[in-house]
């Protein structure tokens, strides 16, 4: 018999408290083993929990695999969340049922409400984040997004190394529906190549229905340097010929460390940030300069934005600069029906959102986007501004509802006067898969 303490030992108590137990012969057989190692975990369950697998020939069935006992964590969380999932899905409609029972709505109704609410919560947006090494894209995503306590230790330690954070193109789910692809820096040289390939991998990757798998590419460059021959061949020659006709349409571009593109020069510091008129000109020079560059190589059209990620410097933490534009500029970008998926998503933190550009109104100068959010920047002493934050919030949920009420007739007044139980219903499936997580991330740590 193992250890009490070893891995496997620790593994299987994992594996039998939180995957229901009719299940696990399926997830074994599912599970990145060879077979001579997934009977030896087996067999190890049977004996700790003295109970007997359904069926020896699911266990039996062979698949190339690794020979690694314990494979590897994410395609574990993987799999056993997908057979939780199957288990907790019956209790996490249960007060959704009995409202409905109580209604009076035709069961057409009904049915559609109950599809409606399974669609959304089951919805994935998938965006691939790519740059060069040390422009700022963890920094980016951890200013965005609230990143759950699995990944608190990883993003704690961004900006503690000059090293590269990111040898892997690395998976962050934010609930269940939000996934965050955060690709190998370049620039490097020698394993750029090898870096681009796997990008260009990704971006050709298909969902379970046949669809790209990616939604959306969000290129970070870093504005203190124009020398951008990787980004730009990355831009060119990969990104864009893979997203194909509708390009202009999935990728953006944004400017990172803003406050440095001028070292440090004609930047305000304080609670909230902004640069002067100086580093505004040019920061919009260098934001044309990178939109023509894109065009007269690609005839695509691509309108860059500019902001600061608010990352840490000498131990002291700054406020971000525009990342209510950068959130805005992204659920733009994001597919109407699936914006809904930022819901609950977005950093709470209200200091990363409360310092944006200053916006003048009706102006219509390079740098606007679809939605005229854009506007020609002016003097940051200005009054006039805009809250891109609340603009963003305003299309997630517009989407959410929007999703939630198609085609669901007399419905409609029953999700109105019951919108919060709804939504309770829904935000209580992502939590059950989010604590699941957290379940999986703590036992690693022993």
């Amino acid at each position: 018999m193992l250890k009490k303490k070893s891995k496997p030992t620790i593994f299987a108590n994992f594996m039998y408290s939180t995957c229901p137990k009719e299940y696990l012969d399926i997830l074994l057989k599912d599970l990145d083993f060879d077979l001579e190692n997934r009977m030896k975990l087996a067999a190890l369950i049977e004996e700790i929990y003295h109970i007997s697998f359904k069926s020896k020939d699911i266990l039996n069935y062979q698949k190339p695999t690794s020979t690694a006992l314990i494979p590897d964590m994410s395609n574990i969380t993987e799999v056993m969340k997908y057979y939780k999932e199957q288990e907790e899905s019956k209790e996490e409609y249960a007060e959704l049922d009995e409202l409905l029972n109580k209604s009076d709505l035709d069961e057409e109704d009904k049915n559609k409400l109950k599809l409606n609410i399974k669609k959304l919560a089951n919805t994935k947006l998938n965006i691939l984040i790519t740059g060069g090494t040390g422009v700022g894209k963890s920094s980016t995503i951890n200013s965005l997004f609230n990143m759950g306590d699995e990944y608190k230790q990883e993003f704690s330690e961004i900006g503690t190394t000059s090293k590269p954070q990111t040898m892997e193109i690395k998976k962050y789910e934010i609930g269940r529906n939000l996934v965050l692809w955060d690709s190998p820096g370049l620039g490097d040289g020698i394993k750029d190549s090898e870096h681009i390939a796997k990008i260009n991998k990704k971006l050709h990757e298909k969902d379970s229905k046949g669809n790209a798998l990616i939604d959306l590419v969000l290129v970070i460059v870093d504005a203190k340097t124009r020398d951008l021959g990787t980004t730009y061949h990355l831009i060119t020659n990969v990104i864009i010929p893979a997203l194909g006709e509708n390009a202009k349409d999935r990728i953006l571009i944004a400017l990172n460390k803003c406050d440095q593109a001028l070292e440090g020069d004609f930047w305000v510091k304080g609670d909230s940030p902004y640069p002067e008129e100086e580093l505004i000109k040019y920061l919009d020079e260098s934001v044309k300069i990178i939109s023509d560059r894109i065009y007269e190589t690609t005839s695509v059209r691509i309108e860059p934005i500019y902001y600061s990620s608010g990352k840490s410097r000498n131990g002291i933490q700054e406020n971000p600069y525009n990342l209510g534009k950068l959130l805005n500029f992204i659920v733009d970008y994001t597919p109407s029906k699936k914006r809904a998926v930022f819901k609950g998503k977005i950093n709470e933190n209200k200091n990363n959102w409360k310092s944006n550009e200053k916006v003048k109104p009706n102006t219509n100068n390079f740098n606007s986007s679809r939605n005229q959010t854009n506007n020609q920047t002016y003097n940051q002493t200005d009054n006039t501004t805009k809250d891109y934050k609340a603009l963003a919030d305003e299309k997630i949920e517009k989407s959410f509802w929007d999703n939630l009420c198609d085609g669901v007739g007399k419905a409609v007044d029953f999700v109105v006067e019951n919108g919060v139980k709804i939504i309770n219903v829904i935000d209580a499936g992502i939590a059950m898969v989010d604590k699941f997580k957290k379940a999986f991330f703590d036992s690693k740590k022993k």
